[in-house]
């Protein structure tokens, strides 16, 4: 299928090879989540009167609802709709776009008048001849019954509560289901008290389950049934505004109830009354979170607009294709990921340097400016100042992707089991995220790489290596005088030791040295002072990756440990290790949803973590051995 050079550059953007294949191109299409299909059609949606242009990429089948009898609407339960550019059967999820909706139809028309596909909505190989005038009247009648049940929706929805004019707008503009839900609710809760009801009464309005049954109360509910609080402090954590606001997931609103129930309410949510929309949802979710799996399923497909079947099992299939089902699970998925990478005791945390700006999988340098030798005596009537020299140090790395991911098939509906979606499955998950970035610190501690001058990371000639160093005060000393006693172009760089960082076996050891207040001579026969100088001075981390050995992610390769040997890291991170995520992550795990293909019906999550890390400069670290 060819596709316009606008639609090739939007899926090379979303990571599809510039050199595929058509066949790889057309793959590609129909695993794109249901927001970036729309926009793909939205871009390819325009036709030339002879067939040309932007409008002659096609579909790839992404749910394509021509893909059946032209008079039975499409196939409901084929896998992937999502009624994209409101060509679905019913209201669809095009966020209001009825033009999206004239473009569909017209796209179709064109290829049947002119012969380019058969009554199965396929490239035409039969020389039969297609009469035009039966194409167009089924057509038109196609585009009759979608409007028809727009309008049933709308009106459903509506009831008595809502104003004419609003469902007379929501019916010329198109409204997707989202924002009925949405709008209407609000004119009902604004909506003034009936006369009749003063002395402080307020009137009874009433509320039928379309209008409280709303995404983001099924969003709210699943977390609820998962243990979480909406009040929790974590959805208002960088990581958690990172996940929740991605597209396919729809959920950027509990962040902000959160941010609310902290005390920071925005003075435009409260003007423009989201914020009790907000609180709204989040008050509806306690009714639905006693939900059966089935309950949930049969919710998104009356949230998508289109018709519940009364067989159990075409009801998981059918729910299986809505987005609305993908953005209520994958809102639990990606908090129980969370939750538990951030439960991660990381005890890289501190003394590495975060670069969250990384902007691709490319090469990365990160160069600086060494010391220079400083300001120079300008001589008495001295026109210009002497000129300072730097020499730039470059040391270049590149970020990486891992990824895991589990999935959810119809047999953990029928069970109403969460199956692969179970506490066990997403905290693992979320824990192996979760240890990536000490895996890489730890490697790198641990390996010793090579630097920009060809030497160790460790090495006597960068006087970051002591060995024969048994952790105990006077080696702790040596190691912070080592340090801080650096120079670079004859000036002092203080780098002043910060962390202790020993393995578990020296943990004891570490924080008795650090934490006794005084420390006493074992022999009476010389006089020493019982004050420590080195009471909380350092801050401990301890690792068992330093006592077992670790395998670096990047390579693969097996570091061994040591229960004796301990470092040192200064407090100015940029003279030590980075990790880098990659822009816009937050730092955080990224989630991605897919559709089950072949003989499986079902949903999956990918889990991908962006990130890398390197030693930029020796420094900022001391190793001591023994």
């Amino acid at each position: 299928m060819a596709y316009s050079p606008a639609q090739l550059s939007y899926l090379t953007e979303l990571g599809m090879d510039p050199d595929a294949s058509d066949a790889t191109a057309d793959g590609f299409v129909r695993s794109l989540p249901d927001a970036d299909f729309a926009e793909f059609e939205r871009i390819g949606a325009e036709i030339e009167p002879d067939g040309s242009g932007a409008g002659s990429g096609g579909s790839a089948s992404h749910g394509d609802p021509t893909s059946g009898d032209p008079n039975s609407g499409g196939d409901d339960v084929q896998r992937g709709e999502s009624g994209a550019g409101g060509e679905g059967n019913g209201p669809s999820d095009d966020g209001g776009n009825g033009d999206a909706q004239e473009r569909g139809f017209m796209r179709r028309l064109h290829h049947w008048l002119t012969g380019e596909v058969n009554g199965r909505g396929e490239s035409s190989t039969d020389p039969t001849p297609v009469d035009p005038a039966e194409v167009a009247r089924r057509e038109v009648e196609r585009h009759e019954q979608i409007r028809r049940e727009r309008a049933e929706f709308i009106h459903s929805q509506a009831g008595d509560d809502v104003p004419a004019d609003v469902v007379q707008r929501a019916l010329r503009e198109n409204w997707d289901q989202e924002r009925v839900s949405r709008e209407f609710l609000r004119e009902v809760r604004t909506r003034p008290a009936p006369a009749g009801t003063g002395g402080g009464h307020v009137g009874i309005i009433s509320r039928s389950h379309e209008g409280s049954c709303t995404l983001e109360a099924l969003q709210g509910a699943i977390l609820l049934r998962d243990g979480f609080s909406l009040d929790d402090d974590m959805f208002r954590r960088r990581e958690a505004q990172a996940m929740l606001r991605r597209t396919d997931v729809r959920a950027g609103w509990i962040t902000r109830v959160a941010q609310h129930n902290g005390g920071d309410i925005e003075r435009a949510d409260r003007d423009n009354g989201q914020y009790d929309l907000l609180q709204r949802s989040r008050d509806e979710a306690h009714r639905f979170a006693g939900y059966r799996m089935l309950d949930f399923a049969r919710e998104a497909i009356r949230l998508s607009g289109r018709q519940v079947p009364d067989d159990e099992t075409d009801m998981i299939h059918r729910a299986m294709s809505t987005a609305a089902l993908t953005a209520v699970f994958s809102t639990s998925v990606n908090m129980q990921i969370l939750q538990a990478y951030l439960g991660i005791d990381d005890s890289t945390r501190g003394w590495c340097f975060e670069n969250m700006n990384v902007p691709n999988f490319m090469k990365q340098e990160r160069g600086r400016l060494t010391k220079a030798s400083g300001m120079k005596k300008l001589a008495r009537g001295g026109a210009e100042a002497n000129p300072i020299e730097f020499s730039d140090e470059t040391e270049e790395y590149k970020i990486a992707r891992y990824a895991g991911q589990f999935t959810l098939d119809e047999q953990d509906f029928i069970d109403d089991s969460f199956g692969a979606m179970s506490p066990h499955t997403t905290i693992e998950l979320g824990e192996l995220a979760g240890e990536l970035r000490p895996d890489l610190v730890y490697s790198i501690l641990i390996g010793n790489p090579d630097m920009r001058d060809g030497k160790a990371l460790f090495h006597a000639d960068h006087g970051n290596l002591e060995t024969g160093a048994a952790l105990g005060e006077s080696s702790l000393e040596t190691a912070r005088a080592n340090m801080v006693l650096q120079v670079e172009n004859g000036r002092s760089i203080r780098n002043s030791m910060r962390y202790l960082i020993v393995p578990e076996s020296l943990d004891f050891t570490a924080r008795r040295l650090i934490n006794s207040s005084e420390t006493r001579q074992a022999s009476t026969t010389t006089a020493v002072g019982t004050s420590n100088p080195h009471h909380k001075r350092f801050d401990v981390r301890s690792d068992p990756r330093l006592d077992n050995g670790v395998t670096d992610p990047d390579s693969g390769t097996f570091h061994a440990g040591s229960t004796t040997n301990w470092f040192g890291a200064s407090a100015r991170v940029t003279h030590g290790i980075e990790v880098g995520y990659r822009r816009g992550t937050g730092g955080a795990p990224r989630m991605e949803t897919f559709v089950l293909t072949g003989a499986r019906w079902g949903m999956g999550w990918k889990c991908n973590m962006d990130l890398g890390a390197k030693a930029i400069d020796w420094r900022g670290l001391h190793k001591s051995t023994n």
